[in-house]
C-alpha cells in the first residue's frame, strides 16, 4: 500500500516511487481533482480509480468485487471530470480576483 498526502507535491512522489517496479496493490493520493495530473499518471501505469474518500483517490490494479457497479462509475466520473471543469474555472476566477487585489 502507498498513501501519498504531500501538500501538493503528489505527483512528483509517484514519478520518484518507481512505481513500475514497485507496484503497490492499493494507492491513496490526496487531490483536489483541480488538475487531473495525478489521475492520469497512474491511469497510464494501469491503475485503476475506483473509490474517492474526502479529498483521498484510492486506486487498484485488481478493483474489488462490487466497487465497479454502474452507480459507482458515474459517480467517479462525475466527480473527476465533469467537477474538475467547474474546480478549474472558480480557482481562474479566485487567481484572477486575488491578482486584482494584489495590485492595489
Amino acid at each position: 500500500m502507498l498513501s501519498v498526502d504531500v501538500e501538493g507535491t503528489e505527483l512528483d512522489v509517484l514519478i520518484g516511487a518507481n512505481l513500475k517496479v514497485h507496484q503497490p496493490s492499493l494507492i491513496i493520493v490526496v487531490d483536489r481533482l483541480v488538475l487531473l495530473g495525478k489521475h492520469l499518471f497512474l491511469k497510464k501505469l494501469g491503475y485503476k480509480f475506483f473509490r474517492r474518500t474526502g479529498f483521498n483517490n484510492w486506486y487498484t490494479k485488481d478493483v474489488p468485487k462490487g466497487a465497479t457497479s454502474l452507480r459507482n462509475q458515474i459517480n467517479l466520473f462525475r466527480k473527476v471530470y465533469l467537477s474538475s471543469w467547474i474546480k478549474r474555472i472558480r480557482e481562474a476566477i479566485r487567481m484572477r480576483t486575488l491578482s486584482v487585489f494584489t495590485q492595489i
